[in-house]
This record gives structure tokens, C-alpha cells and sequence, in this order.
């Protein structure tokens, strides 16, 4: 299976972003790393939403795509949402 073009580009930004020489801030470097983070994120919500139920989704679509959510959230958002997908887990089981 050939990679598409976003893949491709991602492992060429990360291989000369590899050896660029570190900054004084690394605000490329982490700049960069969270394009990655937003771009996987992007890619499994769209998945994620093209394979749900074109009427209602169902609980588990909303719990997996709360999960997919978590990469693109700060430390505080994240916080908040694994609660609160630990509470929904609980409230499942």
C-alpha cells in the first residue's frame, strides 16, 4: 500500500526536522510535533465519522470519538476528558 501524500510529507518534514540542530526555545521542533498529533487526530475523526451511522450516532461512536479527541487536547482539557471518559466507562460496565 503506498502512503498517501500527507504521510509522505510528515516523514520528510520528521527526517529533516531530525537533523536540524536543536533551538534555544525548540519551538520548531514542538511546533512540529504538534502538527503530527492534530494530523493523526484529523485523520482517525474523519475515519471515525465516515464509518458512523449516517442517522443517530450510536453510544460507542461518541465514546470513541471523545477517545480520539485526547491527542489534540492541552494537559488540563485532557485531564477533564479522560474523567470524563472514565466516568462513562463506569456508568457502562
Amino acid at each position: 500500500m503506498l502512503p498517501d501524500r500527507l504521510s509522505l510529507m510528515r516523514e520528510i518534514i520528521t527526517t529533516i526536522s531530525n537533523f536540524m540542530p536543536q533551538t534555544r526555545s525548540g519551538s520548531f521542533s514542538s511546533a512540529f510535533e504538534q502538527g503530527i498529533r492534530f494530523s493523526s487526530a484529523y485523520r482517525e475523526l474523519k475515519r471515525h465519522v465516515g464509518s458512523m451511522n449516517r442517522n443517530s450516532p450510536a453510544e460507542e461512536d461518541i465514546f470513541r470519538f471523545l477517545k480520539l479527541l485526547m491527542p489534540v487536547l492541552d494537559m488540563r482539557q485532557r485531564v477533564y476528558m479522560d474523567k470524563v471518559v472514565s466516568i462513562i466507562d463506569i456508568l457502562k460496565s
